[in-house]
């Protein structure tokens, strides 16, 4: 028997020993220099783009005069690219390009209820702008000059406005809804041609709501109107043709 240190011994795997000698710190250091170096830099490029992310300025910007009331869309002109309108609480209508350029501004009478476009023009691709303010309703054209303006002799106000073929005749005409629940549809002059009373108290208020489309699609839009009393609620009907309303 012999008594002493073991001698260590490796293991014979296709010629190469299980254990190495170790590797020297001075070996690894500049590695991990490396490494941490090539860390950092991902990290702090990683945070530019971040920042860039985060505070990249607008695609552009429209400073109006006062609180905005409201934004839509149409493309007004007929170059097949919507435009913006944009009304502020002051009653002034701003029409936008799609890249932010102004064309043209319009103040109105008062307060406006609603803003909505209309291709009133026979054969012509731009549209006509509705504005409901107060207890008017004007008629813009494409550039912003006044077509027409009538006063609404109703015990109550114009709440919303919609573009509505009544002939038909492939000519839009101007229907406007009052607080009531009355209809009332303009023709490109500005003379009314057709009128319905939702109820029967033409001074009450009953929060009426107006949709305008070819809900049964047969070519041709229908209006739904919906009313709110304090007793019921109820919903009309019409037809382009007939003028009919169930």
């Amino acid at each position: 028997m012999l008594f002493g240190r073991r001698k260590r011994s490796s293991i014979d795997l296709g010629g190469e020993p299980l254990l190495r000698p170790p590797v020297s710190p001075r070996v690894l250091w500049p590695a991990a220099v490396l490494l941490l170096g090539l860390l950092s830099l991902s990290l702090a490029r990683a945070a530019v783009a971040q920042s860039s992310r985060s505070h990249s300025p607008a695609y552009w910007q429209f400073a109006a005069s006062e609180r905005l009331d409201s934004v839509s869309l149409a493309d007004v002109d007929g170059d097949g690219v919507d435009e913006i309108l944009v009304m502020d609480e002051n009653g002034r209508l701003t029409l936008l390009t799609a890249n932010g350029q102004q064309r043209w501004t319009y103040t109105a009478a008062g307060p406006v209820a609603a803003v909505a476009t209309a291709a009133v023009d026979q054969g012509r691709t731009e549209r006509s702008i509705i504005v409901v303010a107060g207890d008017s309703i004007s008629l813009l054209t494409a550039t912003g000059e006044p077509r027409w303006r009538t006063l609404i002799n109703r015990p109550s106000l114009p709440v919303a406005a919609a573009a509505f073929d009544y002939e038909p005749d492939g000519v839009e005409d101007v229907l406007v809804l009052l607080a009531s629940g009355e209809l009332l549809v303009f023709n490109r002059a500005g003379q009314l041609i057709w009128q319905f009373a939702g109820q029967d108290d033409r001074s009450a208020n009953v929060n009426p709501q107006l949709l305008v489309n070819d809900f049964d699609q047969d070519g041709a839009r229908e209006i739904v109107l919906g009313l709110f009393t304090p007793r019921r609620f109820s919903h009309s009907w019409a037809g382009p043709v007939s003028r009919r309303v169930r």
